[in-house]
């Protein structure tokens, strides 16, 4: 990646490309008018040396020797401008190729939201819907069901903080946060729970991967002799895979395609208003989980954002989001900043996947 990075040429800006064509126009008109006044001269029967003479010198008038520096004071004076505003600008080319960009491509987490993730619904196997206030890493919170105030966890709801606790690589500590965002919310969650977890110990972890989507650890309790149980939490469609048995009421039973169904449509209901969602479940073995329930995530979006979408659209400046969350959750949060329009396109990386280049490029200009 360093060697091909390294031998990548930086690509020209437009005001480069412009004085490249500039320059080669110029060279061709003064070349053209020095051939016809020396085509002139010598029928004419003026001396080769003299004419020879006044072509070098007409060459050498050509070339507009102030464009360089006229170029470079009015680059130096949008840089002051821009100072003045609070952006540094180490290229002089880059002023004006900031002032050329009418499309502009941002990432959703952590540039239109603060990448703080908080758990604030919680919706357990037994279709128990919990829901958690305080935002961040650092505030507590209230626990809810039904509108009223919970002072302890049910235990369908402490199952789910377990996982999420133990299938976790990130640290909370009294001022900071060390990790990924998502495994730091669930460790959030956990502590607003007030859940006391026992002492374990991890043999075995499972590293999430884009293929299939979900990160698990088996842990073994410290105090028991069992051979230890598989935590595991990750997208919900890939999750429902690995899964065979749903915990309802406290009692395993097997998980049917109905079951299936009512979780998906949950876990959508959540992504349409905006949330990340994670699955979670347990068991012995990998070939035969629980099904725990899921977690709804909020990413609180940043306070200017809304303004500065406002201000780029008033300058004729098309916002186009990108985002590795699903394609419910995108739509959600491009609809709130007013991204993305009714009669606007949005794709899936399954869907670029599946289109050609000569497809992708027919509607790449209406994709929001």
């Amino acid at each position: 990646v360093s060697t091909q990075s390294t031998g990548e040429e930086t690509p020209k800006t437009p005001l480069q490309k412009n004085m490249d064509k500039l320059g080669k126009h110029l060279s061709l008109i003064s070349f053209c008018v020095i051939g016809i006044i020396l085509l002139v001269g010598f029928l004419k029967g003026q001396p080769f040396q003299e004419m020879l003479t006044i072509g070098v010198s007409l060459a050498v008038a050509a070339i507009p020797e102030g464009l360089p520096i006229v170029v470079t004071v009015t680059l130096a004076l949008g840089v002051i401008r821009m100072s003045k505003k609070k952006a540094i600008v180490r290229k002089l080319p880059s002023v004006e190729t900031l002032g050329c960009v009418n499309v502009l491509c941002v990432d959703k987490t952590g540039t239109l939201t603060k990448n703080e993730m908080t758990v604030t619904e919680v919706t357990t196997s037994s279709d128990n819907t919990y829901k958690l206030t305080g935002t961040g890493y650092f505030e507590s919170g209230q626990l809810f069901y039904e509108d009223q105030v919970l002072s302890r966890c049910p235990e369908d709801l402490a199952v789910l903080g377990k996982i999420g606790y133990l299938c976790n690589n990130s640290q909370i500590t009294e001022r900071e946060m060390f990790g990924n965002p998502t495994d730091g919310a669930l460790l959030a969650l956990y502590h607003k729970l007030n859940l006391a977890v026992e002492d374990t110990a991890r043999l075995e972890e499972l590293p999430f991967s884009h293929e299939r989507k979900w990160m698990g650890v088996k842990c073994v309790s410290k105090s028991t002799s069992d051979n230890g149980i598989y935590y595991v939490k990750g997208a919900t469609e890939n999750v429902l895979k690995v899964c065979s048995h749903i915990l309802v009421e406290g009692a395993l039973k097997s998980l049917t395609l109905a079951d299936k169904d009512m979780i998906l449509n949950v876990v959508k209901e959540k992504e349409d208003r905006g949330m990340r969602t994670l699955s979670l479940c347990y068991g012995s073995t990998m070939n035969s989980l629980v099904y725990a329930g899921n977690v709804g995530i909020v990413d609180p979006l940043r306070n200017e954002v809304p303004d500065t979408i406002s201000e780029l659209h008033a300058n004729s400046i098309d916002v186009k989001m990108i985002t590795g969350d699903s394609k419910n959750i995108a739509l959600s949060i491009g609809q709130n900043l007013e991204i993305y329009r009714g009669n606007d396109c949005a794709l899936s990386g399954d869907m670029i996947d599946e289109m050609s280049n000569e497809q992708l490029a027919d509607v790449i200009n209406d994709v929001q």
